[in-house]
Parts: C-alpha cells; structure tokens; sequence
C-alpha cells in the first residue's frame, strides 16, 4: 500500500511541469530549491549548498528569504534564467497534512518587470508568411503597449530589432532568423514549431500577437486586463536607425557597457521619474520621420523653453512621482498591495494638480493634446483614500489595512482584538492576586498560543486547575479555560477581520481594475510630460537651439558640437560647420591625423539629426535638417569570433547593407572603409564605393578615411568635396585643433601620433627614413583618372576576352576532364591571353 504523498512527492510533481525553469518552492518564511536547481542558484548566487535526506538518497538544497527574494530573483533575470515561483495556497496552521502548492507566476527576462526601474522590456515574436515575408509583434508586459509590423523578412527584422527587446519568441525552426545580425539581441524562447503554429492559428488570432499574448497568460497564470490592441504603422513614420547606428552612436548604451553617463541619453536625462525615463528613452530609440510629427513635438519643447516658471514647477510636481505604469500592471497581475494603490491614489492627486497648472500658459504641440487628456477619476481617489489606512504595514491578506469607520462589523472585530490587551493585563492582575505569584506573566508564542508562565520556584502555588504545558529551565507554563476561551474568541476574531479587510480591498482593487484603459492613458501623459520637460530643461540648460525641418536634402548645421562630447571636454569646446547641398555637396570626404576627431565629427552630425528628428532642440547655433529617411553607421569593427566573421567580412557585411538600404534622403557614416585588407585592395574598395554613392542615389554622406590619394576625387566627381581636421605643427611637434577645414589633409602624422603613445625614440627615428624614402619613390598606384573606367562604364576587349576565359574555368568538369584535354585548354588560354 502506497505511503502519503511527502512534500518532496509534491515538489517533484511540479517540477515536471516546469523543468526550463529554476523552482522557487515555498516553505514557510523561505523560498527553497532542490537537487539541480539548488546547485546552479548556490553557484550562482554564492549561497550555501546544504542537503535534505543522508547518505546516498541525501537531496541538495539552498534558499533565499521570502521577504529578499527579489534580490536574489534580479540577479538570475540578469543571467537569463526563468523563475517559477511557487507558492502555499493554504494556511499551514489549519490545513491538515500536506499543504497545497502550485506556480502562480513564471518570471522571464521579458516579464520581470518588477525587478528593473527604469527601462521597458519588450517581448518580440517573429512568423515567417512565406521564404521571404514576415510578421512580427511586440508587446511591453507592463505598460500593454503593443506594435505589429508585417513586410520583407529583412525590413521586418530592422523593425523588431529597433526596439530594445528582452525577450524574443520564436518557433524552434526561426533561430537563425533572430540572429541574422550575428550576434544574439535578446533572450530567445523558443516554442516547438508545431505549437507554434497551433497558437497562431487558434481563436485569439492569427498574429504573432497571439503567441506573446498566450506567453504572457502561461507566465502570469491569468488573463491580462491592460494589454492593448496593435496597431500597424507605416514604415516611414520614424527614422530608420540601423542596429549598428544605435551601438556605434552609443545612444541609450554604451558599446563596452562600464562607462557612465557617457551616453546621449545620460546628457539629456532631466527626468524626474522612471515613467519618463522610459518615454525619453524610446524617443530617442525612434526618432520621427514626419515633418509635422516633428513641429508637433517642437511646439511643446518650445513652450517649456519660453515659460520656464510653469515648466520648473510640473518638474517640482513630478519629484518622487511614483511608477504609475508599474502599479497598474501589478493591478493588472493580480499582485498589487495596498500600499500599491494607495500610490495610485497619491500619483492621481498630484496628476490633478499637474494638470491645473496648463490654465497658467497657451500650449502647444503635444502639451495641448495633454491638456485635453481627462483627468475624471476623483471618485476613485476618493474612494482608496477614504477606505484605506494611510501608511499600509501588510499585504492585502494580513489585515490592518482599512480606515476605522468604513465597515462597522470590521471595527468590532478590531476592538475585539485590540481590547484583548485591556483583557490580559486585567487577568494577569487577578491572576498574580488569586495565587499570591507576584512574578507571574500571561505570555503568547506561535507554537504554544497564549499561556501562564511561573518561575519553578513558585510552582508549588499553583493551583491545581492549572494545565501544564511546557517545562522551562528554571520555569513552568500552564493553561486554563478561560484562556484558552479567550484565546479562540481571539484567533477567530482576527482570522474572520483578515478576511474581512481583504474582501473590501479587492473591492477597491476591483474599482481600480475598472479604470484600468483612463489610468494607462493618464500614465502615458505623465511620461510624455516628463520626457518633454526633460528636452526643454536641456535646452536651457546647455543652450540649445530649434532646428528647422525642411523637405529638400539639404543639411546645414553652423557651429554644431557633440552633445556628449562637450560635456566632458576640459577647456573651450570647438564647434564645428556641417554643410550639404541637395545640388552639389553630397559626399563629404574627411582626411586628417588619427586622434585628432574625424570619429567625433561625424557622430556628432549623426546625433545632431537625430535629435533634430525628436522634436528636441540640438547643440548647435543654427541647424537646418533636410528630413532623414534612414540613417547608417560604419564607424569601427570588431572580429566576430563566434560568428567567425573576420574584422574585414564585418566591415563589408554592415558596408552592403548600407548600400542596399539607402536612399536620397539617408545619411551615410563611412570610418575607415577598407582598413581591414591590404592597403591597395582596401583602396579600391573605398574609391568604388564613393563613385557608387556619387552615381546612384547621392545619399548625403561623410566618408573619413585615410587614403590621402582619394582627395582628389572632387576633381572628377562633382558632388563630392574635401574636409578635414586642422593641425598645428611647429618643430615636429603638432596639436589637434579639433576645427574641421574644406581643405584635404596634406597628410596623416602617423608618426608624431606613434610618438605621442611612447614607441622608442630609435624606433620613430628610423621610420622617418623610411617615410621619406616611401614618398619619393614612383607610386605603383598612381592612376591617371581620366584613364580609370568606373563602375558602369563597359568592359574592355581585354577584359572581355579575360571575363571569357574565366567563364569557362567554371564551368570545366574537372572530374571528367582528362589530364590531355586540360593541358589543350590551358594552353588555348594562354594564347588567347596573349594574343591580347
């Protein structure tokens, strides 16, 4: 006959279900893990590993504290691992054996939430339609925001990936497509295809929302109030920044991850919550590619600018507003506390004042719809704050939590239990009267309840209706009726208050639940206001200016500087000019010494336009922004190991796709475009892709290299034009002046930079010679460009001819190629060769 299930049984049993995550298993005041689970977290985490059992059959186990498992939780998010916490469903003190367990929630790097203030993660799933079309969507757990974007494979995953996503669904079939950038963006869950597909095509849709909708019930264990339905946006709504742009221009991230505060977002982060932390950072993810989104946004930084009283007094209303978005998505999961909505309350009392203050000024832009964002819910407020206690101590399920006067049978129960303490000193007082025992207490423990406590030196005063117990060194405890009535008068009393309080909270909760959509949108003003406050203050604060929009593809910036840069720049900081025209400036070359800020310029105009294309006001003294459809980087390369990608096959790889996607409207970074090959190879490469750029599209371009023999490409391409970074020299010595010059570099000071970085004297001495003897040597690439076919010129007889033998090289059946045949065909080739 088979024995009770044991509480390992039940562990084992759940963990079945649930073997792709770490089980948090609920015992008492700790959650515990077992056997495989217990020696990855205690490695992990460092926690010591113990064991349940002996000898052979003995079970590893380690556990973290109920009340600091967020701690530890965060720490193993960070590590990509999933959690499925799992929890008591009965009270141990009155269930009778086992008690019933089950996972109420499975915490995933994209469902975290809880665990990371101030920045959104994203769940993306990824379909195929067919072998080269996709759909995707993207969902925010915690705010319900949701996008969808269908399309070509490769414009759908630019799409997916310009969101910064934690969490990546995907049919076990597709991982190659997530990773089509070479190198893993998020953490990837994948689904087997057949349920992948039995998903998609169920009642609840045929989208991949479906799928992130149906993960997100599976890992919250109950339907999701607050999500929002998708919406599908035009591809040319906002400025397409490839995912080497964001990383190179280090926008929200910096590439290595150690520094701080060096990063756009950082510079401009004036923000006072984590709401608006989150908006301005997804501005800047998205800049716009809409002229009137644009002015929109610029209408409202402006007003911020000009009325600095009422924009300083929003930001003083904002300090220590709370995480609005995140309460109501606690709402939302079930697990909001009363402290939780009272918050609530609090942050919709101060979005009331917030919003009185727009009386005070003529809005614009984006303020004015604000404005016109209702702010109906005084009842609600009125509500939680009249029926809750003003500071909370305990969850929802504790008791403690409900103003007196709001439920008469509540504060019965509460003088019931409160005027026990009148009771017990009066009993004790009788007590110590009665047996003569001046040092007799009444006392309460959870193990034993309420008892009577005599020092042994006293026991023989006891009377006899006294029940022993327990026995103390040195002390004796009894009970008797009377107590013990009490003692069950009381523990019903609290339990019947604890369950009282916790019907009328999720009362309230279930109001709140009500005005969930009013709440989301009250939130995402919050944000927005934040975010917008935030680029006005940085305007006034580093004297920004507003750019003007246009149409054409022109772009002129007069005295522009780095944002980032300037920041932490010692000494005066050199501005510089940036000019295009839609006619005749298009491709700008920049030559100049290593060191010496051609990286610096030309990221600088990168994040000038995409402020400009914000809506927020950029470092320069004038700019005027030709719209910017898409915007491209090639500015350092790393090896690919992993991928096994060479630095060279990464600089052609990010290189084509470049080329592929730009238009007249792009704006192109090239740094040091064939570095990573021979010097003559590299050469080629670079001189080709300018005439490819000049001749097709004529996408505004900066293109730095250190091939001084291409600054005499304007010479025969007229939209081209030479820049460069001046340099003081004097006695072999020279300084970076930092100020970009229309002129070529003359050339490169390789040698003064090797200097400056400590290379032996005889060593710098020595390259001199050799420098000297390089440059007046003949060139062996010297071309005469009016002699140099480009790109779509027709080939020569003589390449003709080569082209043909080439042709048939390949197609040459060597297997079946006799060794008399071969040796006909390679002379006939010869021949023909030189006959040419």
């Amino acid at each position: 006959m088979a024995g009770k299930p044991t509480m390992i049984d039940q562990y084992r049993k759940i963990k079945q279900s649930y073997q792709d995550a770490l089980l948090f298993f609920r015992l008492g005041d700790f959650y515990e893990l077992f056997m495989e689970d217990a020696v990855v977290v205690s490695e992990r985490l460092g926690l010591t590993l113990t064991g349940r059992g002996s000898g052979e059959s003995r079970m590893p186990m380690c556990g973290v504290p109920y009340h600091a498992a967020d701690t530890y939780i965060t720490r193993l998010l960070k590590e990509g691992f999933r959690i499925a916490i799992c929890e008591q469903l009965e009270d141990p003190k009155t269930t009778k054996g086992l008690v019933r367990r089950d996972v109420v929630r499975i915490i995933t790097p994209g469902t975290g939430f809880d665990y990371r203030q101030d920045r959104h993660l994203l769940i993306g799933c990824l379909d195929f339609v067919d072998e080269t079309n996709a759909v995707a969507a993207v969902i925010d757990p915690m705010s319900g925001d949701s996008y969808r974007q269908s399309g070509t494979l490769s414009d759908v995953q630019n799409w997916l990936f310009s969101f910064t996503l934690a969490e990546i669904i995907v049919s076990t079939t597709q991982t190659q497509a997530v990773y089509a950038y070479g190198k893993q963006l998020a953490a990837v869950r994948q689904i087997p295809f057949a349920t992948f597909h039995e998903i998609i095509q169920s009642e609840m849709g045929n989208s991949p929302e479906t799928i992130i909708k149906r993960y997100l019930l599976y890992t919250g264990k109950r339907e999701l109030t607050h999500l929002k339905e998708g919406q599908e946006q035009p591809s040319d709504v906002y400025l397409h920044l490839s995912e080497t742009a964001r990383r190179n221009l280090e926008l929200v991230a910096t590439m290595n991850g150690d520094r701080k505060g060096s990063t756009l977002f950082d510079v401009i982060d004036f923000t006072q919550t984590s709401l608006g932390k989150r908006q301005l950072k997804a501005m800047i993810e998205r800049p716009f590619a809409q002229i009137a989104w644009i002015e929109h946004r610029q209408a409202a930084v402006r007003t911020l600018v000009m009325h600095r009283l009422f924009a300083e007094e929003i930001q003083q209303h904002l300090k220590g507003f709370p995480d609005l978005t995140r309460l109501l998505s606690r709402v939302s999961y079930g697990t909001a506390s009363p402290r939780d909505i009272l918050l609530i309350a609090k942050a919709l009392q101060t979005a009331n004042t917030i919003w009185t203050l727009f009386n005070d000024v003529p809005l614009e832009g984006e303020l004015k719809d604000l404005a016109s964002c209702p702010i109906e819910v005084q009842a609600l407020i009125t509500r939680i704050m009249q029926t809750l206690v003003d500071d909370p101590q305990t969850g929802g399920k504790d008791g403690d939590i409900i103003r007196a006067g709001v439920s008469e049978e509540i504060d019965r129960l509460r003088s019931i239990a409160s005027g026990g303490r009148t009771y017990l000193a009066q009993l004790e007082t009788t007590l110590r009267q009665q047996t003569g025992i001046k040092s007799l207490k009444i006392a309460y423990n959870k193990v034993f309840g309420y008892y009577i406590e005599v020092t042994s030196a006293n026991t023989h005063l006891v009377p006899t209706t006294y029940e022993r117990k327990q026995t103390l060194v040195g002390a004796e405890r009894f009970t008797t009726k009377e107590l013990r009535d009490y003692e069950r008068d009381i523990t019903q009393a609290d339990e019947q208050l604890k369950i009282l309080e916790a019907e009328l909270f999720s009362q309230v909760v279930a109001e709140v639940q009500r005005e969930l959509v009013a709440l989301q949108k009250i939130a995402e003003a919050i944000a927005l206001l934040d975010a917008l406050n935030s680029l006005a203050t940085c305007a006034v604060e580093y004297g920004y200016t507003c750019p003007e929009i246009t149409t054409s593809t022109e772009l002129s910036i007069e005295e522009g500087r780095h944002p980032v840069v300037e920041r932490f720049v010692t000494g005066q900081y050199v501005p510089n000019d940036t000019l295009f025209l839609e006619m005749t400036r298009r491709i700008g070359l920049v030559t100049g010494p290593n060191m010496a800020g051609k990286s610096t310029y030309m990221r600088q105009v990168a994040l000038i336009v995409i402020l400009a294309q914000m809506g927020a006001f950029v470092p320069a003294k004038r700019a005027k922004i030709g719209l910017v459809d898409k915007l491209y980087t090639r500015v350092g390369a790393s090896d690919d190991v992993a991928m096994g990608l060479s630095t060279f096959m990464v600089e052609m790889t990010e290189a084509a796709e470049m080329l592929r996607g730009q238009t007249a409207r792009s704006l192109m970074l090239f740094d040091e475009i064939g570095r990573g090959t021979a010097t003559y190879d590299g050469m080629s490469i670079a001189e080709a892709m300018i005439e490819y750029l000049h001749d097709t599209t004529k996408a505004r371009t900066l293109f730095a290299t250190h091939y001084h023999e291409l600054t005499s490409l304007p010479e025969r391409l007229d939209h081209v034009f030479n820049l460069s970074v001046a340099v003081s020299e004097k006695e072999d010595q020279i300084v970076f002046l930092h100020r970009i010059v229309e002129r070529p570099a003359d050339r490169s000071y390789g040698i003064q930079v090797a200097r400056f970085a400590g290379l032996p004297e005889p060593l710098i001495e020595r390259a001199k010679v050799i420098l000297h003897h390089l440059e007046h040597a003949p060139s062996p690439f010297a071309p005469q460009y009016e002699q140099v076919k480009t790109l779509f010129d027709e080939p020569s007889d003589d390449n003709r001819e080569a082209m043909q033998v080439l042709q048939q090289l390949l197609e040459l059946d060597l297997d079946a190629c006799s060794p008399k045949e071969a040796l006909r065909l390679l002379y006939a080739w010869q021949n023909k060769l030189q006959a040419k």
